[in-house]
């Protein structure tokens, strides 16, 4: 369950959860917040998995994601939102 998501301009560098890479102090991600089975976690999320996530069913989405799950799960999707980005 999530307690906490905003989005913010980061003041060091993150690891995204979705794609398990790392983006530089400045970058503007996700924060997300939450309880998980008793235990609490924080991590952070990029814009493009950020919108992976939004194009994803309830039913993709219902058993949670591991690091890097959404570039390894969902490769075709995150490729095609990272191409919309660049305008390819």
């Amino acid at each position: 369950m999530n307690l906490s998501e905003k989005l913010v301009k980061t003041r060091t560098e993150h690891q995204c959860w979705g794609c398990a890479k790392t983006f530089p102090a400045g970058s503007t991600m996700w924060s997300v917040a939450g309880i998980n089975d008793g235990d609490f976690y924080h991590c952070y999320w990029c814009e493009t998995c950020t919108k992976v996530l939004d194009g994803l069913e309830y039913w993709e989405k219902e058993d949670g994601f591991d690091m890097g799950d959404i570039i390894e799960r969902f490769k075709e999707e995150y490729d095609r939102v990272t191409n919309q980005k660049e305008g390819v």
